[in-house]
């Protein structure tokens, strides 16, 4: 069974990791555990004990600005609509030429 205290270390060092990233410093994405499912199936039905309240609600806030930071970077990038417009390729021969056939 997870411990609360146990799945806050798993969250900070992601946490950890996903703010290098957005420093620009490189790390090693594997030496870390993936986060599973948040929180843990067999912590959904034990509440947060109140010693750790506060460290999780200080993770919570500083999740909240490295999503908000994802948002900048994201909207930052420029879009182009025009470029998504169908080339036009030249016909092998003007319409006024085409060859009509009558049956």
């Amino acid at each position: 069974m997870t411990g609360w205290e146990t799945a806050l270390d798993l969250f900070e060092n992601n946490l950890q990791e996903a703010k290098k990233h957005l420093a620009g410093i490189d790390s090693d994405p594997l030496a870390i555990d993936p986060l599973p499912t948040w929180p843990p199936p067999d912590l959904i039905d034990q509440p947060l004990p109140a010693a750790l309240r506060s460290r999780a609600q200080r993770l919570f806030e500083e999740s909240e600005q490295v999503q908000k930071r994802l948002i900048e970077l994201r909207d930052a990038i420029p879009s182009n609509d025009n470029a998504r417009r169908r080339t036009h390729h030249p016909r092998t021969r003007p319409a006024s030429q085409r060859l009509v056939r009558d049956l």
